[in-house]
């Protein structure tokens, strides 16, 4: 249940700290005393986003910390303990922190930790309900309606899986729209790159095939003038440089004279000899591997002219054409992984669906088994609320979405003999607020919410309807914290606590809880306006005395 609740710079209220108590508590106060704003301080703290103008003039910032007793929440506790967000001292309690500055930056923690609103949204909806004074004209709206008949007939487990499905139905097609989207691109290609990859795999080009050939080519076209070249030199060679060394040799080594410069000159001259004749060696080796080979010649040129030609198709030069084969393989294996990853995802989309109907039938019988127990409640609290008249129903018809595969309507006619018709077509203001109470008093009597906070609920009704209305909540909060927001005086007397709300200059808003004289005092300003008299007050008295049968 929500124990506590303070507010810091927050539009008119500068400081304030309000304790809560379990069973029925109602709030009141003259109009414009400030009740809504302590409701959308709590709808901060609760995850909703701050508004600028939320953060009172001349502050750095505004904060609100709700505190939750968990002692009665087993489910939360667990969730927070496995969460590693559970207090060390007190698992218990649960305290959610909210600040807001002027620049739009907001922070959140839970149990002084930090997280984000996400978490805190997700967290809080499991301890508490706020239903605001115009939730009558959201019930018009036939999501409203499912939503207020769920929370009634179905078990959140049963739904949640259903919006898990659905969700991971959705993912599936939009993964399979962008893999559609992207593969149509590669398959418009397919054909080209196959083609490419076929002619490529029929040239069958080595890595450094193009360069060695070239070499090759070169070699081959210039044999006969390599030739003629190395018959030039070795004639030269052998007929006259090799016998000129000789002679001049065979000259020095007859000079008889032991210096060292021309024994050096002998040396050099003899090492000159022996090069001459390997130069004259690898001549005649390398004149022997060069071959005049037609028709080698000829299928160089054909290999070489064939590159060329699938290089000008690819438009890459030859020498990069064997790098342009491995790209070309690895887009058409990219491509064959896309294929099967679109399968892969059609697959997946097909389950998911299957699976998402299957779920969501089971839902919808679901719904179908609880639709007479939900009209005989709605009916049964509508009789008490001065509404005996009134004929509802539900009309389910086929939708598809995160709720499953139904819609539904409710279905009213407000006068005896009159067939039952759309909501939004029949009832009066009165009416609709009305019969909005009365669907959330049955949804709150199967809500296992441990706090239920009502704005203005019971608006539009007075006497002895406000009086059911009043008992009907203080029997709810039997079982739930029920706080309520009022102006009936016969609502307010019925609370097991009442807040007094009122403006003053020092904080802005003021919350006093009110007990004995005091109590009676403001009943009496709700029964008779701005005219405080003995008439109201032992009204009010009567209306205290008589909440206590």
């Amino acid at each position: 249940m929500l124990a506590t609740l303070t507010v810091r710079n927050f539009t008119l209220v500068r400081s304030l700290d309000i304790d809560f108590s379990p069973g029925l508590t109602v709030i009141t106060g003259e109009s414009g005393a400030g009740k809504s704003i302590l409701l959308d301080a709590l709808a901060l703290v609760l995850g909703a986003r701050v508004r600028q103008d939320q953060i009172a003039a001349g502050s750095d910032d505004c904060e609100v910390i709700a505190e939750f007793d968990l002692s009665q929440s087993p489910a939360t506790r667990k969730r927070l303990e496995q969460q590693g967000l559970a207090d060390s001292l007190d698992p218990s309690l649960c305290i959610v922190r909210r600040t807001a500055t002027p620049g739009g930056r907001s922070r959140a923690w839970l149990n002084s930790t930090p997280t984000n609103l996400d978490s805190i949204r997700d967290l809080c909806a499991s301890l508490i309900g706020v239903h605001g004074q115009f939730e009558q004209h959201e019930l018009l709206n036939r999501e409203a309606q499912l939503e207020w008949f769920d929370d009634f007939a179905i078990k959140q487990k049963q739904l949640s899986e259903v919006q898990r499905l659905y969700q991971a139905w959705q993912d599936s097609k939009t993964a399979l729209r962008t893999s559609s989207e992207e593969l149509g691109l590669d398959l418009s290609q397919k054909e080209l790159l196959e083609y490419q990859y076929a002619e490529l795999e029929r040239l069958d080009l080595e890595e450094n095939e193009f360069p060695t050939l070239m070499r090759e080519f070169k070699r081959h076209s210039q044999a006969r003038e390599i030739l003629a070249v190395l018959a030039e030199a070795e004639q030269t060679l052998n007929d006259s440089v090799q016998p000129l060394v000789t002679r001049i040799s065979r000259e020095i080594q007859g000079v008889d004279d032991q210096e060292n410069s021309l024994n050096e000159a002998r040396e050099l001259i003899s090492s000159t000899e022996i090069q001459l004749e390997e130069i004259s060696n690898s001549l005649s080796r390398y004149r022997d591997s060069v071959d005049i080979d037609e028709s080698q010649m000829e299928a160089l040129d054909q290999r070489i002219n064939l590159i060329h030609d699938v290089a000008r198709k690819h438009k890459v030069s030859p020498s990069a054409l064997f790098e342009h084969v491995t790209t070309v393989k690895a887009r058409l294996e990219r491509l064959k992984q896309s294929e099967s990853e679109f399968t892969r995802l059609q697959q997946e989309l097909e389950e998911r669906e299957k699976k998402f109907f299957k779920y969501s039938e089971e839902l919808s019988q679901s719904r179908q088994k609880q639709a007479e127990a939900f009209c005989t409640e709605v009916l049964k609290t509508l009789g008490a609320i001065t509404l005996p008249d009134v004929s509802f129903d539900v009309s389910f018809s086929r939708a598809q979405n995160s709720r499953g595969v139904d819609a539904l309507e409710y279905l009213v006619s407000t006068n005896k003999g009159y067939d039952v018709m759309p909501l939004n077509r029949v009832a009066s203001g009165g009416e609709l607020s009305r019969i909005a109470l009365a669907i959330l008093l049955v949804v709150a009597r199967k809500s296992k919410l441990p706090t239920l906070i009502l704005d203005e609920a019971d608006i539009g009704v007075g006497g002895t309807t406000a009086d059911v209305i009043g008992r009907m909540l203080r029997s709810l909060a039997q079982n739930n914290q029920v706080i309520c927001v009022t102006h009936a005086p016969q609502v307010a007397a019925l609370g097991d606590a009442h807040l007094f709300v009122t403006k003053c200059n020092t904080q802005g808003i003021n919350v006093e809880s009110l007990t004995g004289e005091q109590r009676v005092a403001e009943i009496a300003r709700m029964v008779g306006g701005r005219t405080v008299d003995d008439r109201s007050r032992t009204y009010a008295r009567a209306l205290l005395q008589d909440a206590l049968s």
